[in-house]
């Protein structure tokens, strides 16, 4: 996960350089991963305070869009909760999940997230 981490430090700025949208859908995970190795830090300080923190995302996120970041985020969350066995908690955030319109757009982590479900 460091090392991990540490490609999302790198190419991070670049991504937003080029596409805040995807820029902003790679940021939940960078928090996920933040979440996971214990550590702190601010990845958000590459949008120059126009971002925050994760839930300015959801707040941001046009209704009309496809829903992705919203959807990358409490896949986050889904997967942040099982992972500190806060099952309830996760069970919570994927049932928000999967109450989400379907999206055209593929995103891996849905993988692990309906996994985790059946395991829920």
């Amino acid at each position: 996960l460091c090392t991990l981490r540490s490609y999302f430090d790198q190419y991070l700025p670049l991504i937003a350089k080029y596409n805040k949208g995807a820029a902003k859908i790679t940021m939940a995970e960078r928090v996920l991963i933040d979440l996971l190795i214990g550590e702190s830090s601010n990845p958000f300080s590459i949008f120059d305070g126009m971002i925050p923190d994760e839930n300015y995302l959801l707040v941001d996120e046009r209704p009309k869009r496809e829903r992705i970041i919203t959807n990358g985020v409490y896949t986050c969350r889904v997967l942040w909760h099982f992972a500190n066995e806060e099952y309830a908690e996760a069970e919570k955030w994927s049932n928000l999940r999967q109450a989400l319109p379907n999206t055209s757009i593929l995103y891996i982590l849905n993988i692990y997230t309906d996994y985790t479900q059946g395991l829920l």
